[in-house]
């Protein structure tokens, strides 16, 4: 039934993108409607939490120009992924780390996500970074950024080591 459901939301998918091209309101029209059908059908819940985020309205700018996820338990922001296509095997257990940075970007600073798209570490208090990675320090791994005033081509700044941290 997931299987079936999958194959069908994809078509949906793809007609409602064709749509689009020719005509946005008709399409936002024509996705209330398949919606409506959609979630009437049984699994749908599950079909939704068994793999990560994927929407063509989200490539139509339907989320806006800075897709984000708020998390009401703490106040933060983290950029919203929209996944093309998934596989299981790409889930080896590793993270991403990300510095979303610019006007529209409301809570900049270092962001570690995992595969699946959900925040793990935000470190909102340094605002605007760059070159967030993962170094050895004294035999120990550690994640090390510039933060700073930057004007385009040079910046002055600070490098910081984050040893320990609060994972959410």
């Amino acid at each position: 039934m997931l299987q079936r459901l999958e194959i069908a939301r994809d078509a949906i998918e793809d007609m409602l993108f064709s749509v689009s091209l020719v005509s946005p309101s008709l399409a936002r029209v024509a996705f209330l409607i398949c919606l409506t059908f959609v979630l009437q059908q049984p699994g749908v819940l599950a079909l939704e939490t068994k793999r990560p985020f994927h929407s063509t309205w989200y490539d139509l700018g339907w989320y806006g120009l800075y897709p984000q996820r708020s998390y009401q338990s703490s106040g933060l922001l983290s950029p919203l992924f929209n996944f093309r296509t998934w596989h299981s095997e790409c889930d080896d257990h590793g993270y991403v780390l990300l510095e979303p940075r610019g006007l529209l970007v409301t809570q900049p600073g270092p962001v570690i996500m995992d595969k699946q798209g959900n925040l793990v570490w935000k470190g909102a208090e340094w605002g605007e970074v760059m070159d967030f990675k993962v170094q050895v320090y004294q035999g120990q791994q550690v994640l090390t950024f510039w933060v700073g005033e930057d004007s385009g081509t040079f910046g002055q700044g600070r490098y910081i080591i984050v040893r320990s941290m609060r994972m959410l």
